[in-house]
């Protein structure tokens, strides 16, 4: 009788079937499944696309030392140059807390001539994360755990923005979707994520709404057309006959952008919020301007304006006091 070598039955093509099966099923996003059909075929010598999708999977599930061992054999024994499997690899090593190893590799690749110019920052990070984990003791991901463990909120957002938020993904995400969680802070990291070009679809709770979200492509903050047509219909009724009030609206109506981002405002006039920032600075200055006339100078709907108001203390009330 011959030696069970693996846990796969020579049936004729059933390493193929067993491929096609896993890929189907990370496709649609059942990595246990999957990782049952690659366990199936016994160990991580894998064609090279089946091996980056066992890679995936194994990090999708907190398998991060089976992803390290799957990525090295992609890189070594396949001889694979690709620069996102290497981005990958980095990754899951700064995860294992193998810092300097990847350090050392990111070094290789800056040095290389093979290395495009465009990804030289990237793994320029990975060097300089390396140097902070040596100078402290927070540098590392216990560290980051620790904090969202503590609720340290400001400290786990600022943490982020130093580091490869890829490898959080999961518990960025679950952060966001805290509907105890600070808004200001939710997009703070939003932000962060952008910076970094994160392309896969995260969900955030954003003031009841579940928003699905793609970083790379968020507009930002202060550059989105909406917040803009506020400030311009502002502008031409405040800013000339009181600038110095102008500039505290204009402050108010970036901070609630900031708060509200990337949720979609309601009303969705400009014109109401305009009237409704300018009826607040009335009334901050000691006047008592009636709201119709108010509403009648920005063209804009009472009842739009005074919801739009509403909003406007709403938020004071709940971040500033």
């Amino acid at each position: 009788m011959k030696n069970k070598q693996s846990n796969v039955v020579e049936f004729p093509k059933l390493k193929e079937r067993l491929t096609e099966m896993a890929l189907e099923a990370i496709k649609n996003k059942k990595y246990e499944q999957a990782l049952s059909c690659f366990d199936q075929l016994g160990d991580e010598r894998l064609p090279y696309d089946a091996g980056v999708a066992r890679v995936m999977a194994l990090m999708e599930m907190g398998r991060y030392e089976e992803a390290r061992s799957q990525c090295f054999y992609l890189l070594t024994e396949q001889h694979s140059g690709s620069f996102d499997l290497i981005e990958v690899y980095l990754g899951i090593l700064v995860h294992c807390n193998a810092q300097e190893e990847a350090a050392e590799i990111a070094k290789n690749m800056i040095q290389s001539k093979d290395t495009p110019e465009e990804l030289v920052p990237l793994f320029e990070k990975y060097v300089h994360y390396a140097d902070v984990s040596k100078k402290e003791p927070e540098g590392d991901a216990s560290y980051f755990f620790q904090l969202k463990e503590n609720n340290d909120d400001w400290r786990y957002v600022d943490y982020l923005q130093n580091v490869d938020a890829r490898l959080y993904l999961k518990d960025v995400e679950s952060f966001l979707l805290n509907s105890t969680k600070s808004p200001l802070l939710k997009t703070t990291l939003l932000q962060i994520l952008k910076q970094q070009e994160i392309k896969k679809e995260i969900r955030c709770e954003k003031h009841g709404h579940i928003l699905v979200i793609r970083p790379v492509d968020l507009p930002n903050v202060f550059e989105q057309s909406f917040f803009r047509r506020v400030l311009v219909s502002m502008e031409s009724h405040v800013e000339s006959e009181n600038p110095t009030l102008y500039q505290q609206l204009r402050e108010l109506w970036e901070q609630y952008a900031f708060y509200a981002y990337p949720d979609e405002l309601t009303p969705e006039e400009p014109e109401a919020w305009a009237a409704a920032l300018h009826y607040i600075g009335q009334e901050r200055s000691g006047f008592d301007e009636q709201a119709n006339a108010i509403a009648a100078l920005y063209e804009s709907d009472t009842e739009l304006m005074n919801l739009a108001i509403r909003r406007l203390r709403s938020f004071e009330e709940n971040v500033f006091q």
